[in-house]
């Protein structure tokens, strides 16, 4: 059996190599613009704070990414930060119900309309009457 006699399987092999090696690439490629992406994300600001993370320097989202820490270590960091604390007795302003709300008239349409219009305005504010 020489040489020739094996070429087909052995095209069929590299073929195959070929196919898997660019399937390899594109995620490869797809994988380093997720990196650049998450890094853009996490880029420090011009005080060296990430604005994503709202953490102080140097971003641990960042450092997990290029791989300067474990996600252990990253854990341990972020355990001494203040909790923040979603049920405390803290007092809450009142919200309005719908009708309270559908009750109050919309000037502001109402100028809108007017200046798109160009109309005169048909009312002034109380305090610009005071003045006049």
């Amino acid at each position: 059996m020489g040489l020739t006699d094996n070429a087909p399987v052995l095209a069929g092999l590299i073929d195959g190599l070929y196919a898997e090696r660019s399937a390899a690439d594109a995620r490869a490629d797809a994988f380093a613009r997720l990196l650049s992406d998450l890094e853009l994300l996490h880029e420090p600001d011009a005080g060296g704070d990430c604005p994503t993370c709202l953490v102080e320097a140097p971003c641990i989202t960042l450092r997990m990414l290029r791989r300067e820490i474990t996600v252990d270590d990253a854990v341990a960091s972020v355990r001494d930060h203040r909790v923040i604390d979603l049920n405390s007795d803290r007092a809450t302003p009142n919200v309005p119900s719908l009708k309270e709300l559908l009750a109050v008239a919309p000037h502001g349409v109402d100028k809108f309309f007017e200046a798109l219009l160009g109309l005169p305005p048909t009312d002034q504010p109380e305090d610009q009457h005071k003045a006049s």
